[in-house]
């Protein structure tokens, strides 16, 4: 905790590390002051730091949340995942529901990416991510996609539909494609097999097909070869 104020950002930066991975809950107030640091890359091991804590209270979980407008993309990124550690507040899923309606879409990126890591068991953030399913930033959409299917069940199904429908964007598509494999059932399966049907890109129908035969688990439909994961936030991080 000495040397996380250290003159050298290699030192903070090292010192914040270290707090993390001993997990000492008394090491909250420094880690709080090191998501200030001037060096993005202290701030980004501070944020992962504090999510490696037991626990840590309400106001350095709103510190996190004002990270998700950092200048620094791996710092956003490293605030959205300390999130994870954060108990379940509704103020704070509405604090990271204003962020996913800023202007900048790499905060609303931001933000659909924490609530892939914070629960939400009042379904308080369905509606922002719903919205954000159609952000002109594709990103935003996806990131929004697997929020959504995460935190919303089966209520996320019709969203997640819409998207592998009618998005412009395969990466869209196949997040979509791979959400419903989680959230979606047998009455989406004839609607699958259409896309495959009449898609002619490998990557989408090869996940739509995985999709399709997990939803009906029947044997005798072929999927083909598994195909390349496509881009975070989905089948990349959680390949099947």
């Amino acid at each position: 905790m000495e040397l996380i104020r250290d003159r050298d950002a290699s030192v903070r930066r090292t010192a914040a590390e270290a707090l993390g991975k001993i997990g000492d809950p008394a090491a909250e107030p420094a880690l709080v002051q090191a998501l200030h640091d001037p060096e993005p890359a202290v701030r980004e091991a501070a944020a992962r730091s504090v999510a490696r804590l037991p626990s840590f209270g309400e106001a350095t979980t709103h510190q996190l949340i004002s990270l998700l407008k950092d200048p620094e993309p791996p710092v956003r990124r490293a605030a959205a995942m300390g999130l994870s550690g954060a108990e379940e507040n509704s103020r704070h899923v509405r604090a990271i529901g204003e962020v996913l309606t800023s202007p900048d879409p790499d905060f609303r990126r931001s933000a659909s990416h924490a609530l892939l890591y914070l629960e939400d068991p009042r379904g308080l953030a369905t509606g922002a991510l719903s919205q954000g399913a159609k952000d002109p930033d594709p990103a935003v959409r996806q990131w929004a996609l697997a929020a959504l299917a995460e935190i919303g069940g089966q209520s996320a199904v019709p969203v997640l539909m819409d998207r592998l429908l009618h998005d412009a964007v395969e990466a869209v598509r196949v997040e979509a494609a791979y959400r419903l494999g989680f959230v979606g059932d047998e009455s989406v399966v004839d609607e699958l097999k259409r896309v495959v049907e009449k898609e002619t890109s490998a990557t989408l129908t090869g996940w739509v097909g995985k999709t399709a035969a997990s939803l009906t688990k029947a044997s005798g439909f072929d999927s083909g070869l598994p195909p390349d994961p496509p881009a975070e936030p989905g089948p990349s991080h959680r390949s099947p």
